[in-house]
């Protein structure tokens, strides 16, 4: 089961104003991207903008097979990763598509300072990031916008992102819920007036 935990204070000194982060937490096949989806999709329905990507997986003989990047503006989809073997370094099995990680970090950056954008999806914040590699680009110019973001981050990995990037959560609620109702919790937080 995935979680999700509200962000809504950064301590970094050089920021006027943080953006709300929501950070949606869960060990690796508990549901987080599909919850993402949901949500984007309640968010679209109620008539907001929701940017940036989520990476669904697919599976083959009960494993993941490969992911693919859903920009959520356009709906273009990419080839994120694929089977590599045991031996990539530092990666796990998989080998990453660079020009999807570069098509990601630059939607990102662009997205950062659009105003017209309601919420930003990340999928997913991890390993990569720590080591400022990944979307670590495309997360640093977030992290100047005024956007409301949710990010995708494994469950095991919340206190180091917390830590690389000086967050301070604020609430944790459960995805069991109905992506509608923590839509309108969302709403509430970040003060988004469009119902």
């Amino acid at each position: 089961m995935a979680t999700v935990v509200f962000s809504s204070e950064m301590k970094q000194t050089d920021l006027h104003k943080s953006p709300a982060i929501y950070f949606i937490t869960g060990m690796s096949g508990s549901g987080k991207t599909t919850f993402m989806q949901d949500l984007s999709l309640q968010m679209k329905l109620k008539g907001l903008k929701p940017g940036g990507f989520v990476a669904p997986g697919t599976w083959l003989n009960n494993r993941r097979d490969q992911f693919t990047l859903i920009d959520l503006e356009t709906g273009l989809e990419l080839p994120l990763t694929r089977p590599c073997g045991d031996s990539a370094p530092d990666i796990g099995r998989f080998c990453f598509d660079a020009a999807t990680i570069d098509y990601g970090n630059t939607l990102l950056i662009k997205q950062s300072s659009d105003l017209s954008f309601s919420v930003i999806f990340v999928d997913e914040v991890g390993p990569f990031e720590l080591k400022q590699q990944g979307w670590y680009q495309g997360m640093q110019a977030l992290l100047t916008s005024q956007t409301p973001q949710i990010w995708s981050v494994r469950e095991n990995l919340v206190p180091a992102l917390i830590d690389q990037w000086h967050l301070t959560p604020m609430r944790i609620l459960s995805p069991a819920q109905l992506p509608g109702k923590i839509l309108g919790q969302m709403m509430l937080d970040i003060n988004i007036h469009k119902l």
